[in-house]
């Protein structure tokens, strides 16, 4: 017997019977026997996958802007505009989602740590926050710091013992000082 797709642009089937999806959509296989007495069909429905986009585009959505090279960063956010897109295009094809996270992940993939970060100090009335042997006093002084093997701050509490909130660069809290 040999089998045939309704519909080649939505699933093709090779002589085996095998189906392979080529678009989202709907169509019908059938098997016709070779004497013709016998016939067998079966809907096939062809969905988008869009998980490898959406995680991308995901990891993309929480980057933070300082950290990486203004260049490098601006590829990432245009590509994400084109992704996010066709990931919500409900008529998009699956040639175009996977395009698309290609696209994405190959601009993440390209980012550049960027080798300075603003760094904003604070400290209370009568507190003190040390770096590079300067001290800062007052609220949000921004410093402009080269991120090497690391950043090493250390912070005097004020007068009123407020605390110090360390955060890494995704934003987690590391620890709280008094």
């Amino acid at each position: 017997g040999f089998f045939v797709s309704s519909d080649e642009s939505v699933a093709t089937v090779d002589s085996n019977g095998t189906v392979l999806p080529v678009n989202k959509g709907s169509c019908v296989i059938t098997f016709y026997s070779y004497d013709g007495g016998y016939t067998a069909q079966t809907s096939v429905s062809v969905t988008t996958n869009k998980k490898v986009l959406e995680a991308a585009i995901n990891t993309a959505e929480s980057l933070v802007e300082e950290f990486y090279t203004e260049d490098t960063y601006a590829v990432v956010m245009e590509s994400l505009v084109t992704a996010k897109q066709i990931f919500e295009n409900e008529d998009s094809t699956q040639d175009e989602i996977n395009a698309a996270a290609q696209s994405l992940n190959d601009a993440l993939g390209k980012l550049e740590k960027n080798p300075y970060a603003n760094v904003y100090l604070s400290a209370g009335e009568g507190g003190k926050v040390v770096y590079d042997n300067v001290e800062y006093t007052g609220d949000n002084n921004q410093v402009r710091v080269l991120i090497e093997n690391g950043l090493s701050v250390s912070a005097v509490a004020d007068d009123g013992y407020h605390f110090v909130k360390w955060v890494d660069n995704n934003g987690n809290t590391l620890s709280t000082n008094a």
